[in-house]
């Protein structure tokens, strides 16, 4: 990218981060029409788009669309057009866009243990959770956990064994069995977004 173009794309993204769609979508659209169609310019704009008060749903789909064709393998650009569903109040498209993670890690404790740690902590905001809050809410997680489990990989750790918040070892002994599975897991391929 040319010096005058990657000036106007850093001040682009610039003015994006500090509110300024519009002008943000001003300057990148000019990158583009310097002939730098990147893709991160392409990324960056269908944000700029969808969050100006004129925001181009349809537009920010397309520059989002055509920056993950160009470099499928970065992540921020996934991103980008999950905000861009959002911004359209299209949670499932979002979802979507980001793709399942690759590991689920989900902590199983008792509820009675639970309740027990929240008592210890003290926190005033937790003064009023009860034991039957504690079970509905943990029954909920597991029915989630139970929902995904058959399309995306889940490490069940048994919380109660483990004290985080003081031990050190507890932490990396559960670090080990995470990278362990992130080791010999078989890989899957790139979906393809049309």
């Amino acid at each position: 990218m040319e010096e005058g173009a990657a000036r106007l794309f850093k001040r682009g993204i610039s003015l994006l981060r500090r509110g300024y769609p519009e002008d943000a979508a001003e300057c990148l659209e000019k990158v583009l029409e310097m002939s730098y169609d990147s893709a991160a310019c392409n990324s960056w704009l269908g944000v700029a788009i969808a969050r100006s008060r004129y925001g181009d749903i349809i537009k920010a789909e397309e520059y989002c669309k055509k920056a993950i064709k160009k470099a499928y393998y970065r992540p921020q650009y996934h991103n980008n057009l999950a905000e861009v569903y959002l911004i359209w109040g299209k949670k499932r498209k979002a979802i979507e866009a980001l793709g399942p993670p690759d590991l689920l890690i989900n902590l199983v404790c008792a509820p009675g243990v639970i309740l027990n740690r929240i008592t210890r902590r003290g926190r005033d905001f937790e003064t009023g959770v009860d034991i039957s809050y504690v079970m509905a809410l943990n029954d909920e997680v597991q029915k989630q956990v139970r929902c995904v489990e058959h399309y995306i990989p889940v490490v069940h750790i048994d919380a109660a064994l483990h004290n985080f918040e003081k031990n050190q070892k507890d932490v990396a002994h559960v670090m080990a069995i995470i990278n362990e599975y992130l080791a010999t897991r078989k890989t899957v391929p790139l979906r393809k977004i049309a």
